[in-house]
């Protein structure tokens, strides 16, 4: 999904450049941590919590308070970002589906990114870990190559596809698809566990 947003955003100067080193780092750790415990947690009880914080989450992005727009943020506030990027990206590597809105969504709260700018450095590095997990898993044994291609394809196309039509219909669009994203995502997971 990244490579093909990656593609779409190319050349648009969405994506925060100095964010991006920093956040690659972080999601190098993250999946080389994941890669070591996926064999050894129990994902049950994860995706439940997950799945509901997804869904509680949604009215965020709808806040209007001005703080919480677009724009510069205080020391402070990057610190907690920080913090919140390497636990959600660990928790993104380890599980997946569809927890990278909550990068999306924290890139927006407290870096002050708008949310096509979000999206679009979150790809970038997100990228990195999608290339550096599948190696990682398929050390270990745990990638079905034909499943995987299948994947990889359909989800290159729908997110060049969708990419091109969120950077036409700018950040109002962003959020609602984000939105509808985080409760696809979350009933999925509450219902899919075990």
């Amino acid at each position: 999904m990244a490579g093909g947003a990656i593609t779409a955003f190319k050349g648009k100067g969405l994506v925060d450049r100095k964010l991006l080193l920093p956040l690659i780092g972080t999601t190098i750790g993250s999946s080389f941590l994941a890669a070591w415990l996926i064999l050894k947690v129990d994902s049950s009880l994860f995706q439940l919590i997950i799945g509901i914080l997804l869904i509680a989450l949604i009215p965020t992005l709808f806040i209007k308070k001005a703080s919480l727009q677009p724009g510069a943020r205080t020391g402070k506030w990057i610190f907690a970002g920080y913090a919140v990027y390497i636990i959600v990206s660990f928790v993104q590597a380890m599980f997946g589906a569809g927890l990278a809105v909550l990068l999306t969504l924290n890139l927006m709260m407290l870096f002050g990114l708008g949310a096509l700018q979000a999206n679009a450095t979150k790809r970038v590095a997100q990228s990195v870990q999608a290339v550096l997990m599948f190696i990682l898993l398929l050390l270990q044994g745990l990638v079905v190559i034909g499943h995987g291609i299948a994947t990889f394809a359909g989800a290159f196309i729908g997110s060049h596809v969708g990419s091109k039509i969120a950077i036409k219909r700018g950040d109002g669009f962003v959020k609602i698809a984000l939105a509808i994203t985080m409760a696809v995502s979350g009933v999925a997971l509450i219902l899919t566990r075990g």
